[in-house]
């Protein structure tokens, strides 16, 4: 099992810009793509996690393991955080009051 490459610090690293490409989708395509990108992002934190804790056993991937959990960590913080400040401090602009009504 040493020197094996590790699967899943491979797919969760490249889980990462795969999840924030989908999820700033988000913007243009409507929030069922921002959905699918946190799904994605959850995914590859799991799949980082076990990549990270099978590179124990085959002394390979650490680094990309870490590297999928920050940038997938990141895009959920950021993908969750930037929808819901959003919704708290968007206004809709007020139409002017008309005269003498």
């Amino acid at each position: 099992m040493l020197g094996q490459p590790n699967k899943p610090a491979v797919a969760g690293f490249i889980l990462g810009p795969i999840a924030i490409f989908v999820g700033f989708g988000g913007a243009c395509l409507g929030p069922l793509t921002l959905v699918a990108g946190i799904i994605l992002g959850i995914t590859g934190v799991i799949l980082s996690i076990v990549g990270l804790k099978r590179s124990r056993k085959t002394k390979t991937g650490r680094g990309l393991a870490i590297a999928g959990l920050i940038i997938n960590l990141a895009w959920l913080v950021f993908g969750v955080a930037l929808p819901m400040a959003i919704a708290i401090y968007y206004r809709p602009p007020r139409l002017p009051a008309t005269m003498g009504a």
